[in-house]
């Protein structure tokens, strides 16, 4: 009868996973800057309704978020609000 070996992962038996393939031609890449990307992150954190269970408000201040998350990666929404504002 042979003994079952027990499987032990070691840090040289794992294996990275394969590199990710670059965007697809044609397609929309974010635009944003790094500190508008944490900014975002921090905030919807803190304004998510699964977050704020109390607050009847949080999905709608989310939302609001997320679209000017939107604008800012956009780089035609964004100039156009840019000339808008001069």
């Amino acid at each position: 009868m042979v003994a079952a070996r027990a499987l032990r992962c070691t840090p040289d038996s794992l294996v990275p996973p394969p590199p990710l393939p670059p965007p697809p031609a044609g397609r929309c890449v974010r635009a944003c800057s790094p500190s508008a990307c944490q900014a975002y992150r921090r905030l919807a954190l803190i304004k998510h309704p699964d977050k704020n269970p109390d607050n009847p408000k949080a999905a709608d201040e989310f939302q609001a978020l997320q679209r000017a998350y939107d604008l800012l990666c956009d780089k035609e929404a964004r100039a156009a609000l840019d000339n808008l504002l001069k």
